[in-house]
């Protein structure tokens, strides 16, 4: 069970404190980088003089370097100080930023994007050692909800400020805010991260045993497919949410960013709920209605035939319920699959999973768009649902059915 090797303390501690308050501060700064993107498809494109679907390459570029940088992140966080990682992950996330925000070549803004990426992947494994190992078992809920909630925050609070900001100055000037953000947050969290014991030595033999040994324990490359399918779906349409809300609706950046407000806040605001949700109701009944109920609110916006008001309630349910199902599924992944010598690989294999989705669905939208148009990549996002879906269902059936949900105080 995750906690059984983390260290152990009565008090409430003030470096674990700041490494809750600064480890949701710098997800929530790349992850809002990475997301103001899609809104800002307008202005992007006429900055780089590049067709609308081509500027959704700057999404699958950074995310490619976010699945490398995931990839490498357990084998890393166990042969490194974590403190170190920290440190050179936050300078590639912040100078290649900078340097996007200085070029006027496509070209060197997909490489800057690249980089800003892959420091973005390592850092999201540090947080998952810095959750398994970094904290006290009190702290574990809260780490959990950092890295379940920032995201989801970053769409409701970063995205509608990156879209005001760009809309009254440019489109670099939230960026530049973003920026400074993940500085502030970086110099508080490297400090606070503590002292590790002895570290074993890096090769890429052990990276690949500690996958191939994950991978070994039943159930779980049908896990992990199902989850990178069903994330196509839910990452495909906020990396299409600006041409999907021009097209359909006609509306401007700000608006967009408005709108994706009214959805974050309510994404953002369910993850407290869930392990209150897990205990009084159990995993089934949450996971299935979570799951069912998101479908149904799928199929109602998807091909934005009602009114907009209403679109925006259906998104939003469809996005809670999202939030709903997927932390119930993560709470159980310890009990779903024995644990590893090297925790953080489950970890990083969820966030993996989750970017290589994004990654494959924004550059699929971007080549094939304009030659499918909206319906048919509505149908192809719809399509990722509903298989990934039926992987994750059968996973849950076959492993965790029947069994108690985790314990609300990190016991899980």
């Amino acid at each position: 069970m995750p906690g059984n090797e983390r260290e152990t303390g009565e008090s409430p501690s003030m470096r674990e404190k700041l490494l809750v308050i600064a480890s949701f501060l710098l997800v929530f700064s790349f992850s809002a980088v990475d997301s103001a993107i899609s809104p800002m498809v307008e202005p992007l494109q006429s900055f780089f003089s590049v067709p609308s679907p081509q500027v959704l390459w700057l999404i699958s570029t950074c995310t490619l370097g976010i699945a490398i940088g995931v990839f490498l992140g357990p084998t890393l966080t166990a042969s490194f100080s974590n403190a170190r990682l920290a440190l050179i992950s936050s300078v590639f996330l912040f100078f290649p930023l900078i340097l996007f925000l200085l070029t006027k070549s496509f070209v060197f803004a997909l490489l800057f994007r690249f980089f800003f990426g892959l420091g973005a992947g390592v850092i999201a494994s540090v947080m998952w050692w810095i959750t398994y190992y970094g904290v006290t078992e009190k702290y574990y809920p809260a780490m959990v909800t950092v890295l379940m909630a920032s995201r989801p925050m970053a769409i409701a609070l970063g995205v509608p400020l990156a879209g005001i900001l760009a809309e009254k100055t440019s489109w670099q000037t939230p960026f530049g805010f973003f920026a400074g953000l993940i500085l502030i947050s970086a110099l508080c969290l490297v400090p606070s991260i503590k002292k590790e014991e002895k570290k074993k030595s890096f090769s890429l033999r052990k990276l690949f045993e500690d996958y191939s040994g994950a991978f070994r324990v039943p159930y779980t490359r049908l896990y992990y497919l199902g989850l990178t399918i069903n994330r196509c779906c839910y990452f495909g349409f906020y990396s299409l949410a600006g041409i999907w809300f021009a097209r359909h609706y006609g509306l401007s950046t700000g608006s967009i960013g408005t709108l994706l407000l009214v959805v974050g806040l309510g994404e953002a605001l369910v993850n407290f709920l869930v392990p209150l949700l897990l205990k009084r109701f159990g995993h089934e009944k949450v996971f299935g209605f979570g799951l069912l109920a998101s479908f149904f609110f799928l199929l109602l916006f998807i091909g934005g035939r009602f009114p907009l008001p209403l679109t925006v309630l259906f998104l939003t349910f469809f996005v809670i319920l999202d939030r709903v199902y997927g932390m119930a599924m993560i709470l159980m992944v310890p009990r779903m699959f024995p644990s590893s010598e090297n925790k953080t690989i489950f970890g990083s294999l969820t966030t993996l999973a989750a970017w290589l989705g994004l990654a494959a669905i924004s550059f699929f939208e971007g080549k094939t768009l304009e030659r499918l148009g909206l319906p048919g990549m509505e149908a192809v996002l719809l399509l990722c649902f509903v298989v990934g879906s039926i992987l994750l269902a059968f996973v849950q059936f076959k492993t965790v059915w029947g069994t108690p949900s985790p314990a609300i105080d990190g016991s899980v």
